[in-house]
């Protein structure tokens, strides 16, 4: 009797994907091109399931890996994934927790770029605005009036990175990351059809 409620016991934990996956399975895990694929094609039919419990931003930048360990499925997401080309519950997670960490990250390192450049362009600003005024090119009232809102500019940009740093440092291995930037466009695009996607505005 023992050895037939292991043996149902076993079936069905394979049937809902085997033991649940720990935040070091989905960060150690490696995604394939075929994963992405199996992303663009599936994603979007699946989230449909537990859009109401996908990981916030706050609990993203805080726990990383660990946010998406701790989802509880629900069975319908469990049915619906036998449907899909994902091999079972925890191979979704494995793909589903890094494509949507590196695309978060990668979105933040490229917004952290373009706001350096803005930074860098400011600072020329200032010190063209400083040279005006040596040459008595611009009043001294001008000059603190452009001054002032020349730095009010930088502070707002720099309070922005701020903001973007801890995306920008989440641990995604650096082969996933290079995989999902090559082909960050139909991730996106999956992301964005799912009704998933972060900009991180």
């Amino acid at each position: 009797m023992r050895k037939l409620a292991l043996v149902a016991l076993g079936v069905f934990l394979a049937g809902c994907g085997g033991k649940k996956v720990s935040a070091d399975d989905l960060k150690n895990y490696q995604l394939t091109l075929d994963d992405l694929k199996t992303f663009y094609k599936d994603f979007p039919k699946v989230i449909e399931t537990f859009r109401n419990i996908t990981p916030t931003r706050s609990q993203i930048k805080e726990k990383g890996f660990e946010a998406f360990a701790e989802i509880d499925f629900p069975a319908a997401t469990k049915q619906v994934i036998k449907e899909t080309g994902f091999q079972d519950l925890n191979h979704f997670l494995k793909v589903y927790a890094n494509v949507k960490l590196a695309d978060i990250r990668l979105i933040a390192e490229k917004k952290i770029k373009e706001a350096e450049a803005e930074l860098k362009k400011l600072d020329e600003a200032l010190k063209t605005l400083e040279e005006d005024k040596k040459a008595g090119k611009v009043k001294e009232d001008q000059y603190k009036a452009l001054k002032e809102q020349i730095e009010a500019q930088k502070k707002a940009i720099q309070e922005g990175i701020n903001a973007l740093k801890p995306f920008a440092q989440l641990e995604v291995s650096q082969a996933n990351l290079d995989l999902v930037k090559k082909y960050w466009a139909d991730v996106e695009a999956a992301l964005i059809k799912g009704k998933d996607w972060e900009n991180l505005e």
